[in-house]
């Protein structure tokens, strides 16, 4: 907690996006180092479907969505795995994306300050996660997750209330 604190001072002191008094809510999507259909790109869908669930809780979420569309190698060949317009989807919903940032510490910061995160299966995603105090969703194909984070993958029917729980850890703070 005491270095979660320590580390979170120094990244609360990046340029943020989120809109001020409303809660934050951050994905981060993994795609542009991975090909259409890797099993590690998580599906749109889940994504959508946790932002619903948050919604329904926090309908004033300030919701944004950090990816890449970086070019993959396939041969020793630049390959455009994923462009723009793959999420529109997102854009529909009403969420901020955000791709290919220049300054990764910004897209960390976004990620652990924010008061829900959306992790992805990536250790890009385990990094903020471990500094976020706030609510962290795993993908489930975490090794290690903390305790406090919540298992996305997960169904349950106290699955509701889990997740109230862990959004009520960052009460006070929007």
């Amino acid at each position: 907690a005491a270095l979660q604190a320590r580390l979170g001072r120094g990244l609360a002191q990046l340029p943020l996006a989120f809109a001020r008094g409303r809660p934050s809510v951050a994905l981060h999507v993994r795609r542009g180092d991975l090909e259409r259909g890797n099993f590690r790109a998580t599906p749109d869908t889940y994504y959508y479907t946790w932002v619903e669930r948050i919604r329904r809780h926090l309908p004033e979420a300030d919701v944004h969505v950090w990816s890449s569309t970086r070019l993959g190698q396939w041969h020793g060949k630049a390959v455009p795995w994923w462009n723009a317009s793959d999420f529109d989807g997102y854009r529909s919903r009403g969420m901020q994306v955000h791709l290919d940032s220049p300054d990764l510490a910004v897209v960390w910061a976004h990620l652990a300050l924010a008061h829900v995160f959306v992790m992805a299966q990536s250790s890009f995603s385990f990094v903020p996660a471990t500094l976020n105090p706030y609510c962290v969703i795993f993908p489930g194909a975490i090794r290690r997750p903390l305790d406090s984070w919540l298992d996305g993958s997960r169904k349950s029917g106290s699955f509701d209330a889990e997740l109230k729980g862990c959004m009520a850890r960052a009460n006070g703070h929007f």
